[in-house]
């Protein structure tokens, strides 16, 4: 038997709702097609579990197989719950509907309290259009395990009927696409990004172990690295998501610079890398420079409610439905992290701990570089010395710091060509020792590395063949260390600059 049927929407709004969602990348393809086979397998290890079957290991295989010179065919198949006849016409090619906010599903999969029993990441019921990404015309052959029903159809973006047949060739349950995609978008899918933090690979998308998803290209299975060890996340939970995993994960962008990552994921499939809105926010700024920005953070969200955009690229909010719980759990692990930390001048080599805050060293110990602590100091006569230094890590055991001395190092930072005048005219003023080579290079008549009006606001207290002292004009603090004939070779040797500052450095550091 066939059935004709078309899609349940305006063929030309269909068109144009594609492009405008994802733009034409095709790997958002793969992840709306990946996002519903997830979730179809999941829905079936409900159903097989509340029928004490235990045995149904959930599986996807998508894979990528050239044809010839020009065309490649794109295929996922899942062992999951499948479709009957009602589900495809009602909700697959039903643009707009989706069978997972349908009473049809919720009669299955919302317990008693009005909970749902899986996570369920379709709710929008425009995953098919992001399918035509990939290619014009979508092959689907699904066994439904409700009725054992199975069916066949092809339908293109622009299909006026879609013939709908019984097909009894199909032998497993569960869902069949079949996608013919010509060989550029093959190679789009193929690129290598490894230099672009922010593009998700097509085979990246997902961050579970379960279902087990295999990938092969050209029938050879490619393997795929492990990004995210949830082992090594944070948990908690909120009366709404019965789990939030978070971390602050170091990342390369290029071949140096590195940051702590902010990826979303939700159900297991990675939202953004990067997402917006990153911040948290204080309305006391003295909190400023403690905890700025978010982590890594893993929804677990069963009832579809985390609240996303259309396309799922990004949060649809400001801020999380859990943004006071998350900034408390990292608070608690912030604060953790500072009283478990072993403050040794022998051996510096990490001088922040996971956020901005930097660490000030003093003789008894050490405080962290935010208004809320620098506060305290307002009214002591503190010395403040920083050292600037391009080594990872710094000995100063043969530094001898008094009770009013903290000490602040900056480690693997250069005096260079391209160096930030910070480096040279601290804000809030400072005494300066600067190698005599450095400070000619940068101060001298003929040279434009730094603007006049520096040049003009600084004074020479001493000098001899290999050093300079100077000063900023509006640093009038008595000085407490830097004497040339004094200072300790061995601690030069390992240094770019000596600097004493003043607490203004550290406040204008926390705005």
């Amino acid at each position: 038997m066939t059935k004709n049927i078309g899609f349940h929407v305006d063929n030309n709004l269909s068109r144009l709702l594609v492009a405008p969602l994802y733009g034409d990348n095709p790997t958002f393809g793969v992840r709306e097609l990946l996002q519903n086979a997830i979730d179809s397998c999941l829905e079936r290890k409900e159903l097989e579990y509340s029928k004490d079957n235990y045995n149904y290991v959930p599986e996807i295989n998508v894979s990528l197989n050239r044809i010839d010179d020009t065309t490649s065919t794109f295929t996922i198949i899942d062992n999951g719950k499948g479709m009957n006849e009602y589900e495809i016409i009602n909700y697959f090619l039903s643009v707009g509907t989706s069978f997972r906010k349908s009473m049809d599903w919720k009669k299955k999969f919302i317990d008693e309290d009005g909970k749902s029993k899986v996570n369920r990441n379709g709710k929008f019921g425009i995953g098919v259009l992001a399918a035509f990404l990939l290619g014009d015309e979508i092959e689907v052959h699904s066994k439904s395990v409700i009725d054992g029903t199975t069916y066949s159809f092809k339908a293109s973006i622009d299909s006026q009927s879609i013939n709908i047949s019984k097909n009894t060739d199909i032998k497993h349950y569960g869902v069949q696409i079949l996608i013919k995609i010509d060989n550029s978008k093959r190679n789009s899918l193929l690129e290598d990004h490894q230099g672009d933090f922010n593009i998700i690979e097509w085979t990246n998308w997902y961050i579970y172990e379960e279902p087990k998803i295999n990938f092969f290209v050209d029938n050879q299975q490619i393997v795929v690295e492990k990004e995210y060890d949830l082992n090594e996340y944070f948990g908690f939970k909120t009366a709404s998501f019965e789990s939030i995993l978070w971390n602050y994960k170091l990342v390369k962008y290029g071949n140096s610079y590195e940051r702590f990552e902010n990826m979303l994921a939700c159900n297991g499939i990675i939202i953004n890398r990067s997402y917006d809105n990153d911040r948290f926010r204080y309305e006391n700024k003295k909190y400023n420079n403690l905890i700025n920005y978010k982590p890594t953070v893993i929804v677990n969200d069963k009832d579809g409610i985390l609240p996303l955009k259309l396309d799922r690229s990004e949060l649809d909010s400001n801020e999380f439905p859990f943004e006071e719980e998350l900034l408390t759990e990292v608070s608690k692990h912030y604060l953790a992290k500072i009283l478990t930390l072993n403050v040794d001048l022998e051996n510096i080599d990490n001088n922040k701990i996971l956020h901005n805050g930097k660490i000030l060293y003093g003789d008894n110990g050490f405080i962290i570089d935010s208004e809320y602590f620098l506060d305290g100091l307002e009214n002591l006569e503190f010395n403040f010395l920083k050292i600037i230094t391009d080594r990872s890590s710094l000995n100063l055991n043969t530094l001898s710091l008094d009770k009013k001395s903290i000490l602040f190092v900056s480690l693997k930072e250069t005096i260079n060509l391209t160096v930030e005048r910070n480096s040279l005219y601290p804000e809030g003023g400072a005494r300066i020792l600067l190698s005599k080579k450095k400070f000619n290079i940068h101060f001298s008549k003929d040279s434009k590395r730094l603007p006049l009006y520096i040049k003009n606001n600084i004074e020479i207290e001493n000098e001899n063949d290999e050093y300079v002292i100077y000063k900023t004009k509006n640093f009038e603090k008595p000085s407490f260390l830097l004497d040339i004939k004094e200072l300790n070779t061995t601690l030069l040797q390992q240094t770019q600059s000596l600097q004493e500052i003043s607490i203004r450095y550290f406040h204008l550091l926390c705005i």
